[in-house]
């Protein structure tokens, strides 16, 4: 029951992340943009240097006061969540066990925020920071992001309307992408924080936490990683040596659960999105995948001729489990390469980063283990 609790409550969080970006991020980034191209458009032509540094400076004030606005308005509804997420997970654990929990105080939660970091993920690169740091990282990159498409509109000799024009691409594109993986973040964080609050309410009855992450083939390498090698016991109380969620950008889905006195695993069954085996679901797979960019990943009933949806025991072992699935399935998860790894150089999923969480690049996993390259055939 914790664990589907758990998972439905993860989903709802990703939706209000989703309420969240389009409420207040969303009409903020496009109100930027047109800020931008109204101060650009006051111009017939772009020459001169004092012309320039005056479009810079106008476009840095413009940008960000209306971002600042905007995750002002965020993190006020991130405390606020905060609070209930405290609340909400007391009460889903009087629920569930024999013991009765407390609430931490709305002071509390705030004050494990505000010292707390965000430690990231993305690709080869980790960055960390408070909360505010990666707003204001944020707002800098929207800034500097203008401010570039203006240096190299004079550079190059640009119209007023070809560097308008690449304005509104960034803003579609890479601005609002970005905006929206530090909302889905943030919640994660504020979220973790809350039940960090509520753990050290509770030492008398916590014992241990596991790191519960969702089984489907889009868990990012750090999050499978951590699973293989934490997910069915986890590590003693305050004693985690990979930190806390969120792991990396890009939404990560990872929570943070708790085991009690006299509980040394997780209990139950959780909710798993495996592949269906056969060639008729082999094919279909690879006729979508033919039909999209991305990643082919379960949206719902139309897709259960590719994906089987079921309930497995909650201390299940990931490795066993992936390597059960069909071949489609775990290069889907893993790529090419690391899926040969996996399966013919007996590699642990735990392999694919190291201690912190980090994913290793193809080639520090030669560096590692060459054996397990040639067993591959790689």
């Amino acid at each position: 029951m914790l664990l589907d609790q758990s998972e439905k409550h993860a989903l709802q969080i990703q939706r209000l992340a989703t309420k969240l970006f389009n409420d207040d991020l969303a009409p903020t980034i496009e109100s930027a943009y047109k800020a931008a191209r109204a101060i650009l458009r006051e111009y017939d032509e772009l020459s001169g240097i004092g012309q320039r540094n005056a479009i810079l400076k106008a476009i840095e004030a413009a940008i960000t006061e209306q971002y600042t606005q905007a995750w002002q308005s965020v993190t006020d509804e991130l405390e606020a969540f905060a609070v209930y997420e405290a609340g909400y997970y007391a009460a889903l654990m009087s629920k569930v066990t024999e013991f009765a929990f407390s609430v931490p105080a709305k002071d509390k939660i705030q004050a494990y925020i505000n010292k707390s970091l965000m430690s990231l993920e993305s690709g080869q690169k980790v960055t960390a920071g408070t909360w505010a740091e990666f707003i204001k990282q944020n707002t800098d990159e929207a800034v500097t992001t203008y401010q570039n498409i203006v240096k190299s509109a004079y550079a190059n000799n640009q119209t007023v309307q070809q560097a308008t024009k690449r304005m509104q691409f960034a803003s579609e594109g890479l601005l609002k992408h970005h905006a929206e993986g530090l909302v889905r973040n943030g919640l994660q964080h504020y979220s973790t924080q809350a039940r960090l609050a509520f753990r050290d309410d509770n030492l008398n009855v916590i014992t241990r936490e596991v790191p519960s992450t969702v089984w489907d083939n889009r868990r990012s390498l750090t999050c499978t990683a951590i699973q293989s090698k934490y997910g069915q016991k986890g590590w003693p109380v305050k004693q985690s040596p990979v930190g806390y969620p969120p792991y990396h950008y890009g939404g990560c889905r990872t929570q943070i659960l708790f085991l009690v006195k006299d509980q040394d695993e997780l209990e139950g069954t959780r909710t798993a999105t495996l592949g269906e085996s056969g060639q008729a679901a082999k094919e279909a797979y690879e006729e979508k995948a033919g039909r999209t960019d991305g990643k082919v990943v379960y949206k719902g009933r139309k897709d259960l001729n590719i994906f089987d949806v079921e309930q497995i025991k909650a201390n299940s072992n990931v490795d066993a489990i992936m390597r059960a699935q069909p071949l489609w399935y775990i290069e889907s998860a893993l790529g090419k390469t690391r899926a040969r790894l996996f399966l013919d150089g007996k590699l642990k999923l735990s392999s694919f980063a190291d201690a912190s969480g980090r994913p290793l690049s193809i080639k520090e996993l030669r560096a590692l283990d060459a054996r397990a390259f040639e067993d591959a055939g790689l």
